[in-house]
């Protein structure tokens, strides 16, 4: 098995420094044999980032909406009265408590469940967060924005933190959603979410948000990041793992979605964020 001293060092010849700002998007079964996994796992993390350093981790709760494909799956060949029984019994969001989305997997909720962890409010898309810079980066985070600029995604983005992916595909680089939300034309999705209201009852919360889809991500990876000088490959225990500077790859993704269509992809200076243009409203 993998020890604790043992995946510090793979992450320190990784290139992961002390005091860095690192999101972290991992697969704990990737990784191999390692005793009590992910925890092992959490605390080799924060053992290189050392207590000057914060660590972060998507906490998201895709369920909590009945636009998402997991409750649309869930709810699949119910009949009217047995999906209105099931809307009814959807737990509330509250960020102290509820479990981060199975899907997001362990680390992720071994990481929400650190003493001292901040949480974004997000009923679907929250980060969580703990370290010195926790509450700045979790701060403010608008219904609106699942994964905007008015997220913690932006405030990696500005803070130069990087991201870990360890075991996990493309589709899962959350970080491209923030290159989604800076292009205009938008398509504008409505969103219902159950959260925590006055005296703990749970109420719903409508609210139109920019619509996100990751088929893309793959094929866009494999054209943008050989251009990202700061990506770094290796392995952390026996999964394979990609280090890379958020903002540096959100600015590729930006300009590889901005392209003019059927054009080929070609690198260019940082474009930063791109004004609203058109949007187009589902409901």
């Amino acid at each position: 098995m993998y020890t604790r001293a043992e995946l510090t060092g793979h992450l320190r010849a990784l290139g992961v420094e002390r005091g860095e700002i690192l999101l972290v998007q991992s697969s704990a079964r990737a990784v191999g044999p390692v005793e009590d996994r992910a925890r092992t796992i959490v605390s080799a993390l924060q053992d290189a980032l050392g207590p000057e350093g914060t660590l972060v981790a998507y906490t998201a709760t895709p369920e909590n909406s009945r636009t998402s494909r997991l409750h649309k799956e869930a709810t699949a060949g119910l009949s009217s009265a047995e999906r209105l029984r099931f809307l009814d019994r959807m737990p509330p969001f509250d960020r102290n408590s509820t479990p981060a989305s199975p899907t997001m997997g362990r680390v992720s909720e071994e990481i929400r469940l650190l003493p001292g962890a901040v949480r974004s409010r997000h009923p679907q898309t929250s980060f969580t967060a703990v370290g010195p810079m926790a509450r700045e980066l979790t701060a403010d985070h608008r219904y609106e924005s699942h994964l905007g600029e008015h997220s913690p995604l932006n405030r990696l983005y500005k803070a130069g933190a990087r991201v870990l992916m360890i075991g996990v595909p493309w589709t899962c680089c959350t970080v491209f959603h923030l290159a989604e939300y800076r292009q205009p034309g938008r398509t504008m999705q409505r969103y219902s979410t159950v959260v925590l209201g006055r005296g703990g009852r749970a109420r719903w919360k409508h609210f139109y948000a920019p619509r996100v889809d990751t088929a893309h991500f793959d094929r866009m990876a494999a054209e943008i990041t050989p251009t990202l000088k700061g990506l770094v490959k290796g392995h952390f225990g026996d999964a394979d793992c990609v280090l890379m500077p958020i903002a540096e790859a959100v600015d590729g993704a930006a300009r590889w979605l901005d392209r003019p269509a059927g054009e080929s992809w070609e690198p260019s200076a940082r474009c930063g964020p791109i004004p609203s243009g058109k949007v187009t409203f589902l409901d």
